[in-house]
């Protein structure tokens, strides 16, 4: 049986990484396989790493398998899985998945002073979150705590900082006593700084004096940092695009990935004119939506035109990092399903903690398509003990931010913060009961699949804790749109601030968010509108 991160003679990404060096396919199929449900069938590795790959930077990039796969082999091309087909693939590397293998990680060494500190393997985080995980992020292991140190690449060092009777994480069923290398280790608080960055690379093709306004544009704007197109990793590659080169000028010639300043759903030009402006673009040379001008223009001003989109590309990349299936212990559910004259689910995603403890479910297909004009909705199951607060985010094909605001009566709640108890009991009203589910929007409505076509990312958060700010944020702008779907945000960034400040457990300290994976769950998927 033989993996490859695409096609033969297609372009695959091979990158830098923070300390290490990785092709794309074999690092996202490394952490999927740390973390995969059950069956880790190849149906299901490849289209997990190809939903994966699409986020990151929008990459195109199909994995491939050949061999003995006992289904069509243009099945698994096609980014299309449906569940017959996940079934009848044999198991990853034709070896099924051992026990007691999940986590995020691995210990490596124990020290040699009654195991006060070890070294970590950290395979098992998702690249993204791994790149910013901080000093003050804890581990578990037999029920012990381990706090990070530092970080050099994959390798992390470690301090024993409690002994037992601490909650097991998520899967940490080994007995207690010392630990032992080769322990598999999981996630128990996620430390991440609040002064993240956009990283955006300058393209080498660009002249000197356009990258030294570039570097002076940009450096005026605090939340933005700028590179190189070779000192990697990068968020986002200001450029031109290349005439002539399929790779970098396909995305602006797809009609369904809009042009800025024409309507959302226009058509593209058949053709880019000599005089294209400045743009954005992921690391592969794919445009981004919505950024790319077409007419002569100063590099400064193009800065200024795009500094909203990029504040915007800010707010997604921290949303992606509060990301945790894997590590969750809340046991949080979300299906999507066409609204028709039959109902049919497309897709269920659910945190391991229910996969181990409860139930598991199917979890449809990844990526499937969903033709423009079909009815959609989205359903919440909580399957704990706890109410939960929740908000929904979508990420367009445009990769603009839109949300959904729980609380059903938006004139119940002033904009402004929410202090009175009758406040607190309004939005209480709004959280899913434990074992009962919510639906988005509710039964009497659904939402219609909006041109133009193209992927779609939906993040589910539930907490817990009470979503104040979240909700304050959205409740102010629901004010201009008058319903409870805000589409588009308009303050993307101060929502995911928001958000991300009321998952954190430790609200007192201004330089770092602390989330609790006993305290909240973000599940993700995506689905192409066509």
């Amino acid at each position: 049986m033989l993996l490859r991160g695409a096609a033969v003679d297609d372009v695959v990404i091979e990158r830098q990484w923070n300390g290490f060096n990785a092709g794309a396919f074999t690092y996202v199929l490394t952490q999927y396989l740390w973390t995969a449900l059950t069956p880790v069938t190849v149906g299901r590795a490849l289209g997990q790493s190809q939903e994966t790959l699409l986020r990151w930077g929008g990459s195109n990039q199909q994995p491939t398998a050949s061999g003995n796969l006992n289904v069509d082999v243009s099945q698994l091309d096609s980014g299309h899985l449906d569940l017959s087909t996940l079934a009848k693939t044999p198991p990853i590397y034709d070896t099924p998945l051992l026990s007691q293998t999940r986590g995020q990680g691995v210990i490596q060494t124990i020290s040699a002073d009654g195991g006060t500190s070890a070294t970590l393997w950290l395979g098992g985080f998702p690249p993204r979150v791994l790149a910013y995980l901080g000093p003050a992020s804890v581990l578990s292991c037999r029920g012990r705590q381990l706090k990070l140190r530092s970080r050099d690449g994959l390798t992390g060092k470690a301090k024993l900082v409690a002994e037992a009777n601490v909650t097991p994480s998520q899967g940490d069923q080994l007995p207690l006593g010392p630990l032992k290398s080769g322990d598999p280790i999981f996630e128990a608080v996620r430390s991440l700084p609040k002064s993240i960055d956009l990283v955006v690379a300058l393209d080498s093709r660009l002249e000197r004096i356009e990258r030294v306004d570039a570097t002076s544009a940009l450096s005026a704007l605090a939340f933005v940092s700028s590179t190189s197109d070779t000192a990697l990793p990068a968020d986002c590659l200001l450029a031109k695009p290349i005439m002539g080169r399929p790779e970098t000028i396909t995305a602006s010639l797809r009609p369904h990935l809009g042009i800025a300043q024409q309507p959302a759903d226009a058509a593209a030009p058949t053709e880019l004119p000599e005089n294209a402006g400045y743009g954005l673009f992921s690391l592969t040379r794919s445009l981004i939506p919505g950024t790319l001008t077409f007419q002569e223009e100063a590099i400064k001003p193009a800065i200024t035109r795009l500094t909203p989109k990029l504040r915007s590309l800010l707010a997604l990349k921290m949303l992606r990092l509060s990301e945790n299936r894997a590590s969750s212990q809340v046991p949080l559910r979300v299906s999507l399903e066409i609204i028709g004259p039959e109902r049919k689910q497309l897709i269920n995603r659910q945190t391991l903690e229910i996969e181990q403890r409860l139930a598991p479910s199917e979890q449809g297909e990844f990526i499937p398509q969903i033709s423009v004009g079909e009815r959609v909705r989205y359903r919440l199951f909580n399957q704990g003990a706890q109410p939960l607060y929740y908000t929904l985010i979508n990420v367009d094909s445009r990769e603009r931010l839109s949300a959904f605001c729980p609380v059903t009566d938006l004139s119940a709640i002033a904009p402004g913060e929410i202090r009175s108890s009758e406040d607190m009991a309004v939005m209480a009203q709004s959280a899913i009961a434990p074992g009962s589910s919510v639906a988005i929007p509710n039964a009497e409505l659904s939402w219609a699949i909006e041109a133009p076509p193209g992927p779609v990312e939906t993040y589910v958060v539930g907490s817990i804790q009470p979503l104040t700010r979240t909700f304050n944020t959205l409740l102010t702008a629901s004010v201009s749109s008058g319903s409870q779907r805000i589409d588009p945000l308009p303050e993307p960034l101060t929502l995911i601030e928001a958000l991300l400040s009321d998952l954190s457990q430790d609200r007192s300290n201004s330089n770092t968010y602390n989330l609790n994976v006993t305290q909240w769950a973000t599940l993700n998927f995506t689905y192409q509108t066509v």
